[in-house]
Protein backbone atom coordinates (compact mmCIF):
# COMPACT_ATOMS: atom_id res chain seq x y z
CA UNK A 1 0.00 0.00 0.00
CA UNK A 2 1.06 3.40 -1.01
CA UNK A 3 0.53 5.71 1.84
CA UNK A 4 1.43 9.81 1.83
CA UNK A 5 1.76 11.06 5.47
CA UNK A 6 -1.08 13.64 6.16
CA UNK A 7 -1.17 16.75 8.08
CA UNK A 8 -5.54 16.79 9.17
CA UNK A 9 -6.55 19.47 11.41
CA UNK A 10 -10.30 18.68 13.14
CA UNK A 11 -11.88 21.11 14.91
CA UNK A 12 -14.66 20.62 17.22
CA UNK A 13 -17.11 23.62 18.07
CA UNK A 14 -20.32 23.61 20.34
CA UNK A 15 -22.88 26.09 19.21
CA UNK A 16 -24.35 28.41 20.47
CA UNK A 17 -21.82 28.22 23.40
CA UNK A 18 -18.40 27.47 21.21
CA UNK A 19 -15.54 26.17 22.32
CA UNK A 20 -12.89 25.40 19.50
CA UNK A 21 -10.39 22.87 19.71
CA UNK A 22 -8.05 22.06 17.31
CA UNK A 23 -5.86 19.01 16.91
CA UNK A 24 -3.51 18.09 14.80
CA UNK A 25 -2.89 15.07 13.48
CA UNK A 26 0.72 14.22 11.85
CA UNK A 27 0.94 10.83 10.17
CA UNK A 28 -1.96 10.00 9.46
CA UNK A 29 -2.55 7.21 6.68
CA UNK A 30 -4.32 8.89 3.71
CA UNK A 31 -4.52 6.76 0.50
CA UNK A 32 -3.05 8.09 -2.52
CA UNK A 33 -4.90 8.34 -5.42
CA UNK A 34 -3.71 6.71 -8.44
CA UNK A 35 -3.74 9.63 -10.07
CA UNK A 36 -1.44 11.31 -7.58
CA UNK A 37 2.26 11.02 -8.94
CA UNK A 38 4.97 9.13 -6.11
CA UNK A 39 7.33 11.71 -4.29
CA UNK A 40 4.27 14.05 -4.26
CA UNK A 41 4.15 17.02 -1.10
CA UNK A 42 2.02 15.37 1.56
CA UNK A 43 -2.07 16.65 1.08
CA UNK A 44 -3.35 18.43 4.16
CA UNK A 45 -6.39 17.63 5.27
CA UNK A 46 -8.95 19.14 7.57
CA UNK A 47 -12.27 18.35 9.11
CA UNK A 48 -14.02 21.19 11.49
CA UNK A 49 -16.80 19.06 13.13
CA UNK A 50 -19.40 21.17 14.98
CA UNK A 51 -22.17 20.23 17.94
CA UNK A 52 -25.27 22.04 18.12
CA UNK A 53 -27.76 20.69 20.70
CA UNK A 54 -29.84 24.00 21.02
CA UNK A 55 -33.10 22.47 19.47
CA UNK A 56 -33.18 19.53 20.88
CA UNK A 57 -32.55 21.01 24.29
CA UNK A 58 -35.16 23.30 23.94
CA UNK A 59 -37.59 20.33 23.19
CA UNK A 60 -36.91 18.38 25.96
CA UNK A 61 -36.90 20.78 28.47
CA UNK A 62 -39.85 21.83 27.39
CA UNK A 63 -41.79 18.16 28.06
CA UNK A 64 -40.21 18.80 31.65
CA UNK A 65 -42.07 21.86 32.07
CA UNK A 66 -45.16 23.44 33.36
CA UNK A 67 -45.89 25.01 30.22
CA UNK A 68 -48.53 23.15 28.43
CA UNK A 69 -48.50 25.17 25.32
CA UNK A 70 -47.32 23.24 22.65
CA UNK A 71 -44.27 24.94 20.91
CA UNK A 72 -44.14 26.01 17.70
CA UNK A 73 -40.76 27.37 16.83
CA UNK A 74 -39.31 23.97 16.14
CA UNK A 75 -40.34 24.51 13.12
CA UNK A 76 -38.44 26.63 11.94
CA UNK A 77 -35.30 25.57 13.32
CA UNK A 78 -32.56 23.96 10.78
CA UNK A 79 -32.42 20.57 11.68
CA UNK A 80 -36.25 20.04 11.15
CA UNK A 81 -36.66 21.61 8.25
CA UNK A 82 -33.79 19.32 7.04
CA UNK A 83 -35.80 16.35 8.78
CA UNK A 84 -38.22 17.74 6.20
CA UNK A 85 -36.39 17.73 3.25
CA UNK A 86 -35.04 14.27 4.16
CA UNK A 87 -38.57 13.00 3.24
CA UNK A 88 -38.96 14.39 0.15
CA UNK A 89 -35.84 12.82 -0.87
CA UNK A 90 -36.71 9.18 -0.15
CA UNK A 91 -40.58 9.86 -0.94
CA UNK A 92 -41.50 9.93 2.56
CA UNK A 93 -44.48 11.70 4.20
CA UNK A 94 -43.99 15.39 5.38
CA UNK A 95 -42.98 14.43 9.38
CA UNK A 96 -44.39 17.64 10.77
CA UNK A 97 -47.90 16.22 10.92
CA UNK A 98 -46.63 13.10 13.00
CA UNK A 99 -44.11 15.29 15.26
CA UNK A 100 -46.45 17.53 16.49
CA UNK A 101 -48.69 14.77 17.29
CA UNK A 102 -46.11 13.37 19.25
CA UNK A 103 -45.58 16.31 21.12
CA UNK A 104 -49.18 16.92 21.91
CA UNK A 105 -49.22 13.36 23.56
CA UNK A 106 -45.46 12.84 25.12
CA UNK A 107 -46.52 14.50 28.45
CA UNK A 108 -49.44 12.50 29.18
CA UNK A 109 -47.20 9.32 29.06
CA UNK A 110 -44.86 9.27 32.48
CA UNK A 111 -42.78 6.22 30.95
CA UNK A 112 -42.16 8.97 28.13
CA UNK A 113 -40.76 11.46 30.17
CA UNK A 114 -38.56 8.98 31.74
CA UNK A 115 -37.42 8.32 28.53
CA UNK A 116 -36.68 11.48 27.37
CA UNK A 117 -34.61 12.17 31.18
CA UNK A 118 -32.52 9.14 29.68
CA UNK A 119 -32.16 10.68 26.09
CA UNK A 120 -30.92 14.41 27.96
CA UNK A 121 -28.46 12.32 29.64
CA UNK A 122 -27.27 10.34 26.68
CA UNK A 123 -26.86 13.72 24.35
CA UNK A 124 -24.69 14.97 27.53
CA UNK A 125 -22.43 11.97 27.45
CA UNK A 126 -21.74 12.16 23.54
CA UNK A 127 -20.98 16.13 23.62
CA UNK A 128 -18.45 14.95 26.77
CA UNK A 129 -16.39 12.36 24.49
CA UNK A 130 -16.41 14.24 21.68
CA UNK A 131 -12.80 15.42 21.79
CA UNK A 132 -12.03 11.71 22.71
CA UNK A 133 -14.52 10.65 19.46
CA UNK A 134 -11.93 13.07 17.44
CA UNK A 135 -8.25 11.49 18.20
CA UNK A 136 -9.61 7.65 17.78
CA UNK A 137 -12.29 7.55 15.11
CA UNK A 138 -11.44 10.63 12.39
CA UNK A 139 -8.23 9.33 11.44
CA UNK A 140 -9.37 5.56 10.66
CA UNK A 141 -12.10 7.12 8.65
CA UNK A 142 -9.62 9.58 7.01
CA UNK A 143 -7.73 6.24 5.93
CA UNK A 144 -10.75 5.64 3.63
CA UNK A 145 -10.73 8.82 1.79
CA UNK A 146 -9.38 10.45 -0.76
CA UNK A 147 -6.03 12.58 -0.14
CA UNK A 148 -6.84 15.84 0.01
CA UNK A 149 -10.56 14.94 0.99
CA UNK A 150 -11.24 17.91 3.67
CA UNK A 151 -14.99 19.25 4.82
CA UNK A 152 -17.09 20.61 7.41
CA UNK A 153 -19.65 18.96 9.28
CA UNK A 154 -22.26 20.04 11.62
CA UNK A 155 -23.81 17.48 14.02
CA UNK A 156 -27.33 18.29 14.86
CA UNK A 157 -28.78 16.81 17.66
CA UNK A 158 -33.30 16.67 17.33
CA UNK A 159 -35.66 14.95 19.11
CA UNK A 160 -38.92 12.96 17.87
CA UNK A 161 -37.76 13.15 14.07
CA UNK A 162 -38.57 9.57 12.14
CA UNK A 163 -35.39 8.42 11.36
CA UNK A 164 -32.63 8.24 13.71
CA UNK A 165 -29.99 9.92 12.03
CA UNK A 166 -29.11 11.05 8.58
CA UNK A 167 -26.99 13.46 6.44
CA UNK A 168 -27.36 16.46 4.54
CA UNK A 169 -25.71 17.93 1.58
CA UNK A 170 -24.52 20.90 3.17
CA UNK A 171 -22.89 19.14 5.86
CA UNK A 172 -25.29 18.61 8.70
CA UNK A 173 -25.64 15.21 10.42
CA UNK A 174 -28.81 14.67 12.22
CA UNK A 175 -28.92 12.87 15.10
CA UNK A 176 -32.27 11.72 17.05
CA UNK A 177 -31.34 11.68 20.38
CA UNK A 178 -34.62 10.25 21.21
CA UNK A 179 -34.91 7.49 18.97
CA UNK A 180 -34.71 3.87 20.71
CA UNK A 181 -32.34 2.69 18.54
CA UNK A 182 -29.38 3.90 20.39
CA UNK A 183 -30.60 1.75 23.61
CA UNK A 184 -28.69 4.99 25.85
CA UNK A 185 -25.24 3.77 24.34
CA UNK A 186 -23.10 6.84 23.69
CA UNK A 187 -20.89 4.45 22.24
CA UNK A 188 -23.75 3.64 19.55
CA UNK A 189 -24.31 7.13 18.82
CA UNK A 190 -20.49 8.39 18.39
CA UNK A 191 -20.54 5.01 15.89
CA UNK A 192 -23.24 5.92 13.88
CA UNK A 193 -21.72 9.37 13.66
CA UNK A 194 -18.92 7.95 12.30
CA UNK A 195 -21.14 6.48 9.55
CA UNK A 196 -22.72 9.98 8.65
CA UNK A 197 -19.57 11.41 8.65
CA UNK A 198 -17.91 9.21 6.06
CA UNK A 199 -20.74 9.51 4.04
CA UNK A 200 -19.79 13.54 4.37
CA UNK A 201 -16.23 12.59 2.66
CA UNK A 202 -17.51 10.42 0.22
CA UNK A 203 -20.46 13.05 -1.36
CA UNK A 204 -17.28 15.15 -1.74
CA UNK A 205 -16.27 13.09 -4.58
CA UNK A 206 -19.23 11.30 -5.83
CA UNK A 207 -22.64 13.43 -4.69
CA UNK A 208 -25.16 11.14 -6.26
CA UNK A 209 -29.00 12.05 -6.42
CA UNK A 210 -31.90 11.60 -5.22
CA UNK A 211 -34.55 8.25 -6.19
CA UNK A 212 -36.88 10.87 -6.90
CA UNK A 213 -34.88 12.38 -9.98
CA UNK A 214 -34.76 8.96 -11.10
CA UNK A 215 -37.52 9.03 -14.38
CA UNK A 216 -36.04 6.12 -16.72
CA UNK A 217 -34.49 2.59 -16.06
CA UNK A 218 -30.56 4.01 -16.15
CA UNK A 219 -31.42 6.65 -13.72
CA UNK A 220 -32.92 4.22 -11.18
CA UNK A 221 -29.89 1.98 -11.56
CA UNK A 222 -27.43 4.60 -11.64
CA UNK A 223 -28.90 5.65 -8.20
CA UNK A 224 -29.01 2.19 -6.81
CA UNK A 225 -25.42 1.17 -7.39
CA UNK A 226 -24.57 5.01 -5.90
CA UNK A 227 -26.53 4.14 -2.83
CA UNK A 228 -24.72 1.06 -2.28
CA UNK A 229 -21.58 1.99 -2.63
CA UNK A 230 -22.24 5.48 -0.38
CA UNK A 231 -23.72 2.94 1.93
CA UNK A 232 -21.55 0.20 1.66
CA UNK A 233 -18.59 2.15 2.60
CA UNK A 234 -19.68 4.09 5.11
CA UNK A 235 -20.58 0.66 7.21
CA UNK A 236 -17.90 -0.41 6.19
CA UNK A 237 -15.47 1.92 7.66
CA UNK A 238 -17.77 2.97 10.77
CA UNK A 239 -17.78 -0.89 11.34
CA UNK A 240 -13.77 -0.87 11.60
CA UNK A 241 -14.28 2.12 14.44
CA UNK A 242 -16.71 0.32 16.34
CA UNK A 243 -15.44 -0.67 20.20
CA UNK A 244 -15.40 -4.23 21.31
CA UNK A 245 -18.71 -5.68 22.30
CA UNK A 246 -20.81 -3.03 20.26
CA UNK A 247 -23.88 -4.18 19.21
CA UNK A 248 -24.89 -2.43 15.84
CA UNK A 249 -27.64 -4.78 13.91
CA UNK A 250 -25.71 -3.91 10.18
CA UNK A 251 -22.71 -5.15 11.45
CA UNK A 252 -24.72 -8.72 12.72
CA UNK A 253 -25.91 -8.95 9.47
CA UNK A 254 -22.54 -7.92 7.66
CA UNK A 255 -21.00 -11.31 9.67
CA UNK A 256 -23.96 -13.68 9.25
CA UNK A 257 -23.25 -15.56 5.88
CA UNK A 258 -26.66 -16.40 5.02
CA UNK A 259 -27.93 -13.21 5.52
CA UNK A 260 -25.18 -11.30 3.42
CA UNK A 261 -26.05 -14.03 0.84
CA UNK A 262 -30.14 -13.26 1.73
CA UNK A 263 -29.45 -9.51 0.86
CA UNK A 264 -27.02 -9.87 -2.61
CA UNK A 265 -30.56 -11.82 -3.58
CA UNK A 266 -33.30 -8.64 -2.73
CA UNK A 267 -30.63 -6.86 -4.50
CA UNK A 268 -30.04 -8.70 -7.85
CA UNK A 269 -33.80 -8.84 -7.55
CA UNK A 270 -34.32 -5.28 -7.37
CA UNK A 271 -31.44 -4.40 -10.35
CA UNK A 272 -33.32 -6.77 -12.69
CA UNK A 273 -36.25 -5.29 -12.04
CA UNK A 274 -34.84 -1.65 -12.92
CA UNK A 275 -33.09 -2.37 -15.83
CA UNK A 276 -36.45 -3.88 -17.10
CA UNK A 277 -39.21 -1.19 -16.66
CA UNK A 278 -40.85 1.45 -18.61
CA UNK A 279 -41.57 4.81 -17.35
CA UNK A 280 -45.01 4.24 -16.05
CA UNK A 281 -43.41 1.85 -13.15
CA UNK A 282 -40.59 4.05 -11.88
CA UNK A 283 -42.10 5.48 -8.98
CA UNK A 284 -43.10 1.44 -7.99
CA UNK A 285 -39.56 0.20 -8.03
CA UNK A 286 -38.12 3.64 -6.73
CA UNK A 287 -40.58 2.66 -3.49
CA UNK A 288 -39.28 -0.78 -3.37
CA UNK A 289 -35.55 0.65 -3.70
CA UNK A 290 -36.00 1.92 -0.69
CA UNK A 291 -38.12 -0.85 1.17
CA UNK A 292 -35.24 -3.06 0.00
CA UNK A 293 -32.39 -1.39 -0.03
CA UNK A 294 -32.85 0.92 3.23
CA UNK A 295 -35.63 -0.71 5.45
CA UNK A 296 -34.04 -4.15 4.54
CA UNK A 297 -30.27 -2.67 4.78
CA UNK A 298 -29.37 -4.25 0.86
CA UNK A 299 -27.62 -1.23 0.17
CA UNK A 300 -25.90 -1.32 3.60
CA UNK A 301 -24.97 -4.93 3.93
CA UNK A 302 -24.16 -5.46 -0.10
CA UNK A 303 -21.71 -2.64 -0.30
CA UNK A 304 -19.99 -3.46 2.99
CA UNK A 305 -19.57 -6.55 2.03
CA UNK A 306 -18.00 -5.82 -1.54
CA UNK A 307 -15.91 -3.10 0.40
CA UNK A 308 -14.49 -5.21 3.04
CA UNK A 309 -13.55 -8.16 0.11
CA UNK A 310 -11.90 -5.73 -2.06
CA UNK A 311 -9.68 -4.23 0.54
CA UNK A 312 -8.81 -7.73 1.58
CA UNK A 313 -8.43 -8.94 -1.70
CA UNK A 314 -6.57 -5.81 -3.39
CA UNK A 315 -5.87 -3.57 -0.53
CA UNK A 316 -6.79 -0.55 0.49
CA UNK A 317 -5.30 2.06 -2.53
CA UNK A 318 -8.03 -0.35 -4.69
CA UNK A 319 -10.39 0.11 -2.78
CA UNK A 320 -10.25 4.30 -2.04
CA UNK A 321 -10.17 4.69 -5.45
CA UNK A 322 -13.28 3.76 -6.31
CA UNK A 323 -14.29 6.56 -4.34
CA UNK A 324 -12.49 8.67 -6.94
CA UNK A 325 -13.51 6.55 -9.89
CA UNK A 326 -17.49 6.09 -8.95
CA UNK A 327 -20.10 3.35 -8.06
CA UNK A 328 -19.85 1.23 -11.35
CA UNK A 329 -15.84 0.77 -10.58
CA UNK A 330 -16.53 -0.43 -7.25
CA UNK A 331 -18.92 -2.71 -8.32
CA UNK A 332 -16.56 -3.60 -11.72
CA UNK A 333 -13.71 -3.89 -9.26
CA UNK A 334 -15.70 -6.19 -6.74
CA UNK A 335 -16.77 -8.32 -9.75
CA UNK A 336 -13.04 -8.53 -10.08
CA UNK A 337 -11.95 -10.33 -7.18
CA UNK A 338 -14.12 -13.61 -8.66
CA UNK A 339 -16.87 -13.47 -5.61
CA UNK A 340 -18.40 -16.66 -4.31
CA UNK A 341 -20.97 -18.10 -6.51
CA UNK A 342 -24.39 -16.41 -4.86
CA UNK A 343 -22.27 -13.01 -3.84
CA UNK A 344 -22.20 -11.24 -7.25
CA UNK A 345 -24.01 -8.44 -8.94
CA UNK A 346 -24.04 -8.02 -12.52
CA UNK A 347 -25.08 -4.26 -13.80
CA UNK A 348 -27.01 -3.71 -17.06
Amino acid sequence: MHCLHTKMKIQLRMIPIVTAVALTFAGACATRPASEPSGSSPASQEIVVSFDAATATGLMDWTQSNNSHVPESWKHAHVYELTREWAKWNQQPDPYSEIDRTLAEVRKSKSALKEIVKSRTLMDTVLSKRSAFSQSIIPTLVKYLPSGTSFKATVLFAAFIPPYSFSWGDGSIIINITDSYWRGSADKVLNLLAHEIYHLGFIAHQPGSSATDAHRSGEIIDFIVWRTQNEGMATYVASRCAPPGLLVEDYDLLDDPAQVRAKFDLLRSLIIEASDVDESRIPLVRTKAFQVGDMQRAFFVVGAHMARRIEQINGLDSLVNTVISGPRAFFATYAATKPPAGLSVNLP
